[in-house]
């Protein structure tokens, strides 16, 4: 949420309109959702136990952007700031928090209310817990559609109940007919290893200087997010090297590419993993 039009704003106004056909008027949307949401804004004051998952509890401005050192030293992958921990919590952009927010002073601690909106709360202190995934229903089966590696739409006997936006790692990863839903692993750590990028790419397979590999370790701000899940395809039970998972960085989902597979915000990625069963079909279009 950050207070403006955009294209996923629009494309999921389309959807509720194709899907509530009553509602034919900026008007009619606004009243329905006045009878559905109530007030537009709500507030949420902070908790001791917030600072459980905030790295930094009086800085007044985000500290720049870890380093791949400060990602694979961390133990724990923390918010760095009180900010975008209660920005995640309320599914909002924080420059788009700070402005419902001007009076509230630096450093923000303990007790401090902030203005947030009316949503659902991404509860990260409650998102690691399992079992993750429901038990199938074949009375009432569950069915994913990937729509342009765009956004994942999620249906429960035939009846459309979640709209995600994804975006994909690399500009042509894409899949087709359908895949299938694997297991799911709340707060994943990510094997990697750091390339240089002084010099030529090498890809001998004796390359003396090719790093060890390391580990990103879990929490919120692991790139892969708070829960990874994953996917095969159609007929096997063996994982593919990509899947769907939550993310760092929300505000820059659609603008900086992904390097698991398919991303969706932290919160997204926590509600539809309790929508999805292991074997759920994931189809693409």
């Amino acid at each position: 949420i950050d207070g403006e039009r955009g294209t996923v704003y629009e494309t999921t106004l389309a959807i509720y309109r194709d899907i509530h056909g009553d509602l034919g008027s900026p008007e009619a949307v606004r009243q329905r959702a006045v009878e559905v949401v109530g007030r537009a804004y709500s507030s949420y004051r902070l908790k001791r136990s917030d600072y459980r998952f905030i790295a930094a509890a009086e800085v007044a401005d985000a500290p720049p952007d870890p380093t791949y050192e400060d990602l694979v030293g961390a133990e724990f992958l923390a918010y760095r700031t009180a900010w975008e921990f209660v920005a995640e919590r309320y599914h909002c952009d924080e420059k788009f928090l700070r402005s419902l927010n001007p009076k509230i002073k630096e450093p923000v601690m303990e007790g401090v209310e902030f203005k947030v909106p009316n949503v659902i709360p991404f509860e990260v202190e409650s998102c690691f817990s399992g079992p993750l995934q429901p038990e199938a229903d074949p009375g009432n089966p569950v069915v994913a559609t990937m729509v342009g590696v765009t956004r994942l739409e999620i249906r429960r006997g035939g009846v459309l109940v979640a709209v995600m936006p994804v975006s994909r790692a690399r500009p042509g990863l894409y899949g087709k007919g359908a895949w299938t839903i694997l297991g799911a692993t709340p707060g994943p750590r990510l094997a990697t290893r750091k390339e240089s990028t002084s010099g030529p790419f090498s890809n001998e397979a004796d390359d003396s200087s090719a790093a060890a590999e390391q580990v990103i370790a879990a929490g919120p701000r692991n790139p892969v997010g708070v829960i990874w899940i994953d996917l095969a395809k159609e007929g096997s039970t063996t994982p593919l090297p990509y899947g769907l998972h939550g993310t760092s960085i929300p505000g820059r989902m659609k603008s900086q590419e992904s390097i698991g597979g398919f991303r969706l915000a932290n919160w997204d990625i926590a509600r539809a993993v309790r929508m999805l069963p292991k074997g759920t079909v994931l189809e693409w279009k």
